[in-house]
Protein backbone atom coordinates (compact mmCIF):
# COMPACT_ATOMS: atom_id res chain seq x y z
CA UNK A 1 0.00 0.00 0.00
CA UNK A 2 1.49 3.29 -1.08
CA UNK A 3 2.52 6.13 1.41
CA UNK A 4 -0.39 8.94 0.77
CA UNK A 5 1.48 12.47 -0.12
CA UNK A 6 2.39 14.81 2.81
CA UNK A 7 1.11 18.39 2.14
CA UNK A 8 2.62 21.03 4.71
CA UNK A 9 -0.17 24.02 5.24
CA UNK A 10 1.05 27.41 6.38
CA UNK A 11 -1.46 29.60 7.70
CA UNK A 12 -1.53 31.74 10.80
CA UNK A 13 -5.69 31.42 11.17
CA UNK A 14 -6.70 28.05 12.62
CA UNK A 15 -9.93 28.24 10.84
CA UNK A 16 -8.03 28.42 7.40
CA UNK A 17 -5.76 25.89 8.06
CA UNK A 18 -8.89 23.26 9.26
CA UNK A 19 -10.81 24.27 6.11
CA UNK A 20 -7.68 23.06 3.76
CA UNK A 21 -7.02 20.26 5.67
CA UNK A 22 -10.92 19.01 5.68
CA UNK A 23 -10.23 19.39 1.25
CA UNK A 24 -7.24 16.99 1.52
CA UNK A 25 -7.78 14.62 4.65
CA UNK A 26 -9.29 11.50 2.33
CA UNK A 27 -6.19 11.78 0.04
CA UNK A 28 -3.36 13.47 1.59
CA UNK A 29 -1.33 13.61 4.71
CA UNK A 30 -2.31 16.59 6.27
CA UNK A 31 0.60 18.85 8.39
CA UNK A 32 -0.03 22.39 9.93
CA UNK A 33 2.77 25.45 10.67
CA UNK A 34 1.00 28.83 12.17
CA UNK A 35 3.90 31.08 10.79
CA UNK A 36 6.46 31.24 8.43
CA UNK A 37 9.19 30.25 10.84
CA UNK A 38 7.48 27.13 12.21
CA UNK A 39 6.66 25.97 8.51
CA UNK A 40 10.72 26.52 7.08
CA UNK A 41 11.53 24.21 10.74
CA UNK A 42 9.25 21.53 9.49
CA UNK A 43 10.39 21.79 6.19
CA UNK A 44 14.42 21.41 7.44
CA UNK A 45 12.91 18.26 9.30
CA UNK A 46 11.47 16.58 6.60
CA UNK A 47 10.17 18.34 3.70
CA UNK A 48 6.61 17.61 2.57
CA UNK A 49 5.47 16.54 -0.98
CA UNK A 50 3.61 20.27 -1.27
CA UNK A 51 2.85 23.26 0.67
CA UNK A 52 0.27 25.49 0.46
CA UNK A 53 0.74 28.80 1.98
CA UNK A 54 -0.48 31.83 2.84
CA UNK A 55 0.10 35.62 1.97
CA UNK A 56 -0.70 37.37 4.50
CA UNK A 57 1.11 36.29 8.05
CA UNK A 58 2.27 38.01 11.03
CA UNK A 59 5.97 38.69 10.86
CA UNK A 60 7.39 36.56 7.87
CA UNK A 61 4.44 36.68 5.37
CA UNK A 62 3.91 34.39 2.45
CA UNK A 63 6.38 35.98 0.19
CA UNK A 64 9.37 35.96 2.66
CA UNK A 65 8.89 32.02 3.03
CA UNK A 66 8.73 31.17 -0.35
CA UNK A 67 11.74 33.31 -0.98
CA UNK A 68 13.85 31.21 1.98
CA UNK A 69 12.66 27.93 0.92
CA UNK A 70 13.89 28.48 -2.78
CA UNK A 71 17.53 29.30 -0.93
CA UNK A 72 17.42 26.18 1.50
CA UNK A 73 18.60 23.00 -0.08
CA UNK A 74 15.64 21.25 1.98
CA UNK A 75 12.89 23.09 0.55
CA UNK A 76 14.29 24.53 -2.99
CA UNK A 77 12.63 21.49 -4.43
CA UNK A 78 9.48 21.57 -2.89
CA UNK A 79 6.41 22.88 -5.09
CA UNK A 80 4.58 26.10 -3.17
CA UNK A 81 1.08 27.13 -4.06
CA UNK A 82 -0.18 30.79 -2.27
CA UNK A 83 -3.36 30.88 -0.70
CA UNK A 84 -4.65 34.49 -1.27
CA UNK A 85 -7.44 36.85 -1.17
CA UNK A 86 -5.36 38.99 -3.61
CA UNK A 87 -6.29 38.39 -7.54
CA UNK A 88 -4.65 41.44 -9.01
CA UNK A 89 -2.28 40.75 -11.25
CA UNK A 90 0.93 42.91 -9.39
CA UNK A 91 0.45 40.34 -6.61
CA UNK A 92 0.57 36.99 -9.11
CA UNK A 93 3.79 38.17 -10.69
CA UNK A 94 5.20 39.41 -7.23
CA UNK A 95 4.19 35.46 -5.76
CA UNK A 96 5.70 33.86 -9.18
CA UNK A 97 9.14 35.74 -9.00
CA UNK A 98 9.06 34.31 -5.18
CA UNK A 99 9.00 31.01 -6.24
CA UNK A 100 5.44 30.05 -6.36
CA UNK A 101 3.71 27.60 -8.61
CA UNK A 102 -0.05 28.37 -8.52
CA UNK A 103 -2.61 30.19 -6.62
CA UNK A 104 -5.59 29.53 -5.03
CA UNK A 105 -7.91 32.48 -4.05
CA UNK A 106 -9.92 32.39 -0.97
CA UNK A 107 -13.16 31.92 -0.17
CA UNK A 108 -11.55 28.45 -0.58
CA UNK A 109 -13.10 25.87 -3.24
CA UNK A 110 -12.97 22.76 -2.39
CA UNK A 111 -12.65 21.47 -5.69
CA UNK A 112 -10.57 23.94 -6.87
CA UNK A 113 -7.90 23.05 -3.86
CA UNK A 114 -8.25 19.22 -4.91
CA UNK A 115 -7.43 19.82 -8.74
CA UNK A 116 -4.66 22.18 -7.99
CA UNK A 117 -2.89 20.12 -5.45
CA UNK A 118 -4.12 17.18 -7.26
CA UNK A 119 -2.13 18.50 -10.56
CA UNK A 120 0.88 19.35 -8.71
CA UNK A 121 1.39 16.15 -6.57
CA UNK A 122 1.11 14.58 -9.90
CA UNK A 123 3.28 16.69 -11.71
CA UNK A 124 6.23 15.93 -8.78
CA UNK A 125 5.51 12.48 -8.52
CA UNK A 126 6.12 12.38 -12.39
CA UNK A 127 9.69 14.67 -11.89
CA UNK A 128 10.44 11.92 -9.37
CA UNK A 129 9.86 9.31 -11.78
CA UNK A 130 12.11 11.34 -15.02
CA UNK A 131 14.68 12.03 -12.53
CA UNK A 132 14.76 8.43 -10.81
CA UNK A 133 14.75 7.16 -14.74
CA UNK A 134 17.40 9.61 -15.71
CA UNK A 135 19.97 8.19 -12.68
CA UNK A 136 19.61 4.69 -13.90
CA UNK A 137 20.18 5.82 -17.31
CA UNK A 138 23.10 7.53 -15.97
CA UNK A 139 24.25 4.48 -13.83
CA UNK A 140 23.54 2.33 -17.10
CA UNK A 141 25.75 4.94 -19.33
CA UNK A 142 28.44 4.81 -17.05
CA UNK A 143 28.03 1.22 -16.45
CA UNK A 144 28.06 0.82 -20.49
CA UNK A 145 30.77 3.02 -20.91
CA UNK A 146 33.08 1.80 -18.47
CA UNK A 147 32.48 -2.15 -20.16
CA UNK A 148 33.39 -0.36 -23.78
CA UNK A 149 36.43 0.81 -22.14
CA UNK A 150 37.43 -2.74 -20.75
CA UNK A 151 36.40 -4.16 -24.09
CA UNK A 152 38.17 -1.28 -26.73
CA UNK A 153 41.62 -2.59 -24.08
CA UNK A 154 40.55 -6.08 -24.48
CA UNK A 155 40.18 -5.26 -28.62
CA UNK A 156 43.47 -3.31 -28.80
CA UNK A 157 45.64 -6.05 -27.03
CA UNK A 158 43.53 -8.68 -29.42
CA UNK A 159 45.00 -6.57 -32.30
CA UNK A 160 48.68 -6.38 -31.37
CA UNK A 161 48.34 -9.38 -30.76
CA UNK A 162 46.87 -10.12 -33.67
CA UNK A 163 49.34 -8.28 -35.66
CA UNK A 164 52.25 -10.15 -33.62
CA UNK A 165 50.89 -13.65 -34.74
CA UNK A 166 50.21 -12.59 -38.38
CA UNK A 167 53.77 -10.84 -38.37
CA UNK A 168 55.33 -14.20 -37.53
CA UNK A 169 53.02 -16.13 -39.41
CA UNK A 170 53.56 -14.90 -42.42
CA UNK A 171 57.48 -16.05 -42.42
CA UNK A 172 56.68 -19.36 -40.76
CA UNK A 173 54.47 -20.14 -43.59
CA UNK A 174 55.88 -18.60 -46.16
CA UNK A 175 59.56 -20.19 -45.35
CA UNK A 176 58.54 -23.62 -45.17
CA UNK A 177 56.01 -23.13 -48.46
CA UNK A 178 59.21 -21.25 -50.72
CA UNK A 179 60.90 -24.82 -49.36
CA UNK A 180 58.14 -26.93 -50.78
CA UNK A 181 57.92 -24.88 -54.75
CA UNK A 182 61.56 -24.41 -54.20
CA UNK A 183 62.05 -28.36 -54.21
CA UNK A 184 59.28 -29.62 -56.06
CA UNK A 185 60.34 -26.70 -59.14
CA UNK A 186 63.47 -28.23 -58.64
CA UNK A 187 62.64 -32.04 -58.87
CA UNK A 188 60.26 -31.06 -61.91
CA UNK A 189 63.17 -29.48 -64.04
CA UNK A 190 65.79 -32.27 -62.87
CA UNK A 191 63.63 -35.83 -63.04
CA UNK A 192 63.63 -37.62 -66.65
CA UNK A 193 60.11 -39.07 -66.01
CA UNK A 194 57.16 -37.56 -67.43
CA UNK A 195 55.12 -38.76 -64.78
CA UNK A 196 57.18 -37.39 -61.62
CA UNK A 197 57.98 -34.21 -63.48
CA UNK A 198 53.63 -33.88 -64.02
CA UNK A 199 53.33 -35.25 -59.77
CA UNK A 200 55.89 -32.19 -59.16
CA UNK A 201 54.68 -29.51 -61.39
CA UNK A 202 50.84 -30.14 -59.31
CA UNK A 203 52.60 -29.61 -56.43
CA UNK A 204 54.43 -26.62 -57.16
CA UNK A 205 51.22 -25.61 -58.67
CA UNK A 206 49.22 -25.90 -55.72
CA UNK A 207 51.87 -24.09 -52.95
CA UNK A 208 51.74 -21.05 -55.09
CA UNK A 209 48.11 -21.34 -54.65
CA UNK A 210 48.41 -21.69 -51.35
CA UNK A 211 50.79 -19.18 -50.87
CA UNK A 212 48.79 -16.81 -53.03
CA UNK A 213 45.87 -17.08 -50.73
CA UNK A 214 47.89 -16.46 -47.26
CA UNK A 215 49.57 -13.59 -48.83
CA UNK A 216 45.99 -11.87 -49.46
CA UNK A 217 44.67 -13.19 -45.95
CA UNK A 218 47.89 -11.07 -44.42
CA UNK A 219 47.37 -7.95 -47.32
CA UNK A 220 43.43 -7.75 -46.08
CA UNK A 221 44.70 -7.62 -42.52
CA UNK A 222 47.07 -4.70 -42.74
CA UNK A 223 44.65 -2.82 -44.85
CA UNK A 224 42.27 -3.14 -42.47
CA UNK A 225 43.79 -2.01 -39.89
CA UNK A 226 45.84 0.99 -41.25
CA UNK A 227 49.56 -0.97 -41.05
CA UNK A 228 49.94 -0.11 -45.15
CA UNK A 229 52.50 3.04 -45.22
CA UNK A 230 53.66 4.03 -49.15
CA UNK A 231 57.16 4.19 -49.96
CA UNK A 232 58.25 7.09 -51.83
CA UNK A 233 60.85 6.03 -53.88
CA UNK A 234 62.95 7.02 -57.53
CA UNK A 235 62.12 4.30 -59.63
CA UNK A 236 62.83 3.46 -63.67
CA UNK A 237 59.01 2.10 -64.75
CA UNK A 238 60.63 0.01 -67.80
CA UNK A 239 63.00 -1.44 -65.05
CA UNK A 240 60.54 -2.48 -62.34
CA UNK A 241 57.89 -3.32 -65.30
CA UNK A 242 60.55 -5.59 -66.53
CA UNK A 243 61.74 -7.32 -63.10
CA UNK A 244 57.52 -7.64 -62.13
CA UNK A 245 56.79 -9.40 -65.34
CA UNK A 246 59.57 -11.77 -66.07
CA UNK A 247 58.78 -14.24 -63.24
CA UNK A 248 55.20 -14.70 -64.77
CA UNK A 249 56.50 -15.24 -68.30
CA UNK A 250 57.38 -18.64 -67.81
CA UNK A 251 54.12 -19.35 -65.76
CA UNK A 252 52.15 -18.21 -68.53
CA UNK A 253 54.10 -20.07 -70.88
CA UNK A 254 53.55 -23.38 -68.54
CA UNK A 255 50.07 -23.22 -69.94
CA UNK A 256 50.57 -21.80 -73.40
CA UNK A 257 50.28 -18.61 -73.01
CA UNK A 258 52.31 -15.23 -74.86
CA UNK A 259 53.10 -12.58 -71.97
CA UNK A 260 53.97 -9.26 -73.81
CA UNK A 261 54.44 -6.08 -72.03
CA UNK A 262 54.83 -2.61 -73.94
CA UNK A 263 55.98 0.77 -72.10
CA UNK A 264 54.42 4.60 -73.69
CA UNK A 265 57.80 6.13 -74.76
CA UNK A 266 56.07 9.60 -74.09
CA UNK A 267 55.91 7.96 -69.69
CA UNK A 268 59.06 9.74 -67.81
CA UNK A 269 61.71 7.65 -67.77
CA UNK A 270 62.12 8.02 -63.67
CA UNK A 271 58.82 8.34 -61.26
CA UNK A 272 58.77 8.58 -57.61
CA UNK A 273 55.84 6.20 -55.67
CA UNK A 274 56.16 2.99 -54.09
CA UNK A 275 56.96 0.02 -57.17
CA UNK A 276 57.06 -2.59 -54.49
CA UNK A 277 53.08 -1.85 -53.87
CA UNK A 278 52.59 -1.08 -57.35
CA UNK A 279 54.40 -4.15 -57.95
CA UNK A 280 51.49 -6.36 -56.04
CA UNK A 281 48.83 -4.98 -57.87
CA UNK A 282 50.38 -5.95 -61.48
CA UNK A 283 50.65 -9.22 -59.74
CA UNK A 284 46.98 -10.05 -58.71
CA UNK A 285 46.15 -8.61 -62.16
CA UNK A 286 48.74 -10.32 -64.68
CA UNK A 287 48.04 -13.27 -62.08
CA UNK A 288 44.21 -13.26 -62.46
CA UNK A 289 44.69 -13.17 -66.09
CA UNK A 290 47.06 -16.53 -66.27
CA UNK A 291 44.43 -17.60 -63.75
CA UNK A 292 41.29 -17.15 -65.98
CA UNK A 293 42.80 -17.96 -69.53
CA UNK A 294 43.62 -21.39 -71.55
CA UNK A 295 45.02 -19.35 -74.74
CA UNK A 296 46.25 -16.63 -76.38
CA UNK A 297 48.03 -13.92 -75.09
CA UNK A 298 48.33 -12.06 -72.22
CA UNK A 299 49.28 -7.83 -72.81
CA UNK A 300 50.48 -5.42 -70.36
CA UNK A 301 50.23 -2.00 -71.35
CA UNK A 302 51.95 1.18 -69.20
CA UNK A 303 51.23 4.71 -69.99
CA UNK A 304 50.45 7.86 -68.73
CA UNK A 305 47.08 9.60 -68.27
CA UNK A 306 45.68 13.03 -67.62
CA UNK A 307 45.00 13.17 -64.23
CA UNK A 308 43.09 16.10 -62.37
CA UNK A 309 45.51 16.58 -59.97
CA UNK A 310 49.15 18.51 -60.19
CA UNK A 311 51.19 14.85 -60.86
CA UNK A 312 50.28 12.36 -63.58
CA UNK A 313 48.70 9.12 -63.37
CA UNK A 314 50.47 5.64 -64.35
CA UNK A 315 48.11 3.76 -66.27
CA UNK A 316 48.66 -0.13 -66.34
CA UNK A 317 46.33 -2.35 -68.62
CA UNK A 318 46.61 -5.97 -68.28
CA UNK A 319 44.37 -7.49 -70.88
CA UNK A 320 43.89 -11.49 -71.59
CA UNK A 321 41.68 -13.47 -73.51
CA UNK A 322 40.45 -15.77 -70.67
CA UNK A 323 36.52 -16.04 -69.93
CA UNK A 324 35.72 -13.19 -69.05
CA UNK A 325 33.10 -11.90 -66.63
CA UNK A 326 29.17 -10.80 -67.59
CA UNK A 327 28.45 -7.20 -66.97
CA UNK A 328 26.39 -7.22 -64.04
CA UNK A 329 29.46 -9.20 -61.85
CA UNK A 330 31.91 -6.57 -63.16
CA UNK A 331 31.45 -3.57 -60.28
CA UNK A 332 31.08 -6.81 -57.23
CA UNK A 333 34.44 -8.56 -58.42
CA UNK A 334 36.10 -5.74 -56.75
CA UNK A 335 34.56 -6.63 -53.30
CA UNK A 336 36.00 -8.36 -50.80
CA UNK A 337 35.74 -12.31 -50.50
CA UNK A 338 33.81 -11.73 -54.37
CA UNK A 339 34.74 -13.66 -57.41
CA UNK A 340 33.22 -13.48 -60.73
CA UNK A 341 31.39 -16.49 -61.20
CA UNK A 342 31.95 -19.33 -58.14
CA UNK A 343 30.66 -22.43 -60.53
CA UNK A 344 33.52 -21.40 -63.20
CA UNK A 345 36.48 -20.04 -60.74
CA UNK A 346 36.09 -22.76 -57.98
CA UNK A 347 38.70 -24.83 -59.88
CA UNK A 348 41.14 -21.71 -59.71
CA UNK A 349 41.13 -21.59 -56.33
CA UNK A 350 41.51 -18.22 -54.57
CA UNK A 351 39.58 -16.44 -51.72
CA UNK A 352 37.99 -13.65 -53.64
CA UNK A 353 40.06 -11.39 -52.06
CA UNK A 354 43.09 -10.19 -54.27
CA UNK A 355 41.23 -7.57 -56.45
CA UNK A 356 39.68 -5.91 -53.60
CA UNK A 357 43.50 -5.95 -52.05
CA UNK A 358 44.45 -4.40 -55.36
CA UNK A 359 41.46 -1.57 -55.70
CA UNK A 360 42.70 -0.57 -51.96
CA UNK A 361 46.09 -0.45 -52.78
CA UNK A 362 45.59 1.72 -56.27
CA UNK A 363 43.01 4.02 -53.83
CA UNK A 364 46.28 4.65 -51.28
CA UNK A 365 48.56 5.93 -54.44
CA UNK A 366 45.37 8.08 -55.10
CA UNK A 367 44.40 6.26 -58.23
CA UNK A 368 41.80 3.54 -59.16
CA UNK A 369 40.56 0.33 -60.42
CA UNK A 370 38.43 -1.05 -63.11
CA UNK A 371 37.65 -3.63 -65.89
CA UNK A 372 36.00 -3.79 -68.98
CA UNK A 373 35.11 -7.69 -70.49
CA UNK A 374 33.44 -9.51 -72.41
CA UNK A 375 32.10 -13.10 -71.23
CA UNK A 376 34.26 -15.75 -73.75
CA UNK A 377 36.41 -13.77 -75.36
CA UNK A 378 38.39 -11.90 -72.23
CA UNK A 379 38.84 -9.07 -69.55
CA UNK A 380 40.90 -5.83 -69.55
CA UNK A 381 41.88 -4.87 -65.96
CA UNK A 382 43.27 -1.42 -65.64
CA UNK A 383 44.90 0.20 -62.51
CA UNK A 384 45.86 3.79 -62.21
CA UNK A 385 48.49 5.72 -59.49
CA UNK A 386 49.31 8.78 -58.71
CA UNK A 387 53.26 9.15 -58.94
CA UNK A 388 55.35 12.18 -59.03
CA UNK A 389 58.44 13.06 -61.87
CA UNK A 390 61.05 11.20 -60.65
CA UNK A 391 64.87 11.87 -60.62
CA UNK A 392 67.63 9.72 -62.01
CA UNK A 393 69.74 7.76 -59.57
CA UNK A 394 73.73 8.01 -60.56
CA UNK A 395 75.65 5.08 -58.82
CA UNK A 396 77.89 6.87 -56.00
CA UNK A 397 81.11 5.28 -55.97
CA UNK A 398 81.97 3.35 -52.71
CA UNK A 399 85.55 3.06 -51.52
CA UNK A 400 85.73 -1.09 -52.13
CA UNK A 401 86.13 -3.43 -49.04
CA UNK A 402 86.80 -6.36 -51.73
CA UNK A 403 89.29 -6.15 -54.70
CA UNK A 404 87.66 -4.19 -57.52
CA UNK A 405 87.15 -7.81 -59.22
CA UNK A 406 85.16 -8.89 -56.37
CA UNK A 407 82.60 -6.30 -56.11
CA UNK A 408 81.31 -5.18 -59.64
CA UNK A 409 80.32 -1.72 -61.03
CA UNK A 410 76.19 -1.68 -60.55
CA UNK A 411 76.42 0.59 -63.53
CA UNK A 412 78.11 -2.52 -65.97
CA UNK A 413 76.67 -4.68 -68.17
CA UNK A 414 77.75 -7.77 -66.09
CA UNK A 415 75.14 -7.39 -63.33
CA UNK A 416 72.20 -5.64 -64.59
CA UNK A 417 70.78 -8.89 -66.57
CA UNK A 418 71.13 -10.80 -63.17
CA UNK A 419 70.20 -8.63 -60.95
CA UNK A 420 66.35 -7.21 -62.43
CA UNK A 421 65.32 -11.06 -62.57
CA UNK A 422 67.00 -12.18 -59.47
CA UNK A 423 64.66 -9.23 -57.96
CA UNK A 424 61.28 -10.64 -59.60
CA UNK A 425 61.50 -13.96 -58.71
CA UNK A 426 62.44 -13.56 -55.08
CA UNK A 427 59.63 -10.86 -54.58
CA UNK A 428 57.37 -13.85 -56.56
CA UNK A 429 58.83 -16.35 -54.36
CA UNK A 430 59.18 -18.20 -57.77
CA UNK A 431 62.48 -21.28 -57.83
CA UNK A 432 64.11 -19.67 -60.31
CA UNK A 433 65.73 -17.13 -57.53
CA UNK A 434 66.97 -20.37 -55.95
CA UNK A 435 68.77 -21.48 -59.66
CA UNK A 436 70.15 -17.47 -60.52
CA UNK A 437 71.65 -17.82 -57.31
CA UNK A 438 73.26 -21.34 -57.67
CA UNK A 439 74.53 -19.76 -61.26
CA UNK A 440 75.76 -16.54 -59.96
CA UNK A 441 76.93 -17.04 -56.39
CA UNK A 442 80.18 -15.55 -56.71
CA UNK A 443 78.77 -12.45 -58.73
CA UNK A 444 76.22 -11.75 -55.93
CA UNK A 445 78.54 -12.43 -53.23
CA UNK A 446 80.85 -9.69 -54.42
CA UNK A 447 77.96 -7.38 -54.74
CA UNK A 448 77.05 -7.90 -51.20
CA UNK A 449 79.77 -8.10 -49.38
CA UNK A 450 79.40 -8.70 -46.05
CA UNK A 451 75.58 -9.31 -46.71
CA UNK A 452 77.24 -12.39 -48.83
CA UNK A 453 76.42 -15.47 -46.29
CA UNK A 454 73.60 -14.54 -44.77
CA UNK A 455 72.50 -13.97 -48.07
CA UNK A 456 73.69 -17.72 -48.66
CA UNK A 457 71.74 -19.11 -45.37
CA UNK A 458 68.85 -17.65 -46.89
CA UNK A 459 68.79 -18.92 -50.78
CA UNK A 460 69.57 -22.30 -48.83
CA UNK A 461 66.55 -22.07 -46.94
CA UNK A 462 64.20 -20.78 -49.36
CA UNK A 463 63.89 -17.96 -47.16
CA UNK A 464 62.98 -15.78 -50.63
CA UNK A 465 61.95 -12.37 -48.45
CA UNK A 466 64.69 -12.25 -45.94
CA UNK A 467 67.01 -12.72 -48.74
CA UNK A 468 65.67 -9.66 -50.50
CA UNK A 469 65.88 -7.56 -47.51
CA UNK A 470 69.89 -8.26 -47.55
CA UNK A 471 69.71 -7.18 -51.41
CA UNK A 472 68.02 -3.63 -49.60
CA UNK A 473 70.42 -3.51 -47.09
CA UNK A 474 72.84 -3.73 -49.41
CA UNK A 475 71.31 -0.79 -51.07
CA UNK A 476 72.79 1.83 -48.49
CA UNK A 477 76.26 0.87 -50.11
CA UNK A 478 74.87 1.00 -53.51
CA UNK A 479 72.67 3.50 -54.18
CA UNK A 480 72.06 2.64 -57.91
CA UNK A 481 70.47 -0.97 -56.43
CA UNK A 482 67.64 1.10 -56.21
CA UNK A 483 67.41 2.26 -60.11
CA UNK A 484 66.94 -1.70 -61.08
CA UNK A 485 64.08 -2.14 -58.49
CA UNK A 486 65.59 -2.78 -55.42
CA UNK A 487 62.82 -0.92 -52.93
CA UNK A 488 61.15 -1.53 -49.52
CA UNK A 489 58.30 -3.58 -49.56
Amino acid sequence: MSTPPLVLVIDDLPQNVEILGECLSDTCEIQCAFSGPEGLALVAAAPPDLILLDVMMPGMDGYAVCDRLRRDPHGQEVPVIFVTAKNDAESESRALAAGAVDFIHKPINRDVVRARVGLHLTLKARERELRAINAELERRVEERTRDLRDALVRAESAHRAKSRFLANINHELRTPMNAILGLSDLLARQTGEPGWRERAGKIAAAGRQLLGVIDDIIAMSDLEAGRIELDSVDFAPADWLEATLVPWRERAAAKGLALEWTLDPALPAWLRGDPARLGQVLDILVGNAVKFSEQGRIQVRARAEAGSGRDPLLRIEVEDQGIGIEAERQAAIFDIFEQADNSRTRRHGGAGLGLAIAGQWAELMGGGIGVHSTPGRGSLFWTTSRLEPGTAITPVPVPPAHPPAARPSLDGQQIRPVLVPLIGFLAGGDIQAYMIWEKNGPLLDGLLGECAPAFGEAMRNFDFLAALGYLREARAAFPGLEADGVHGG
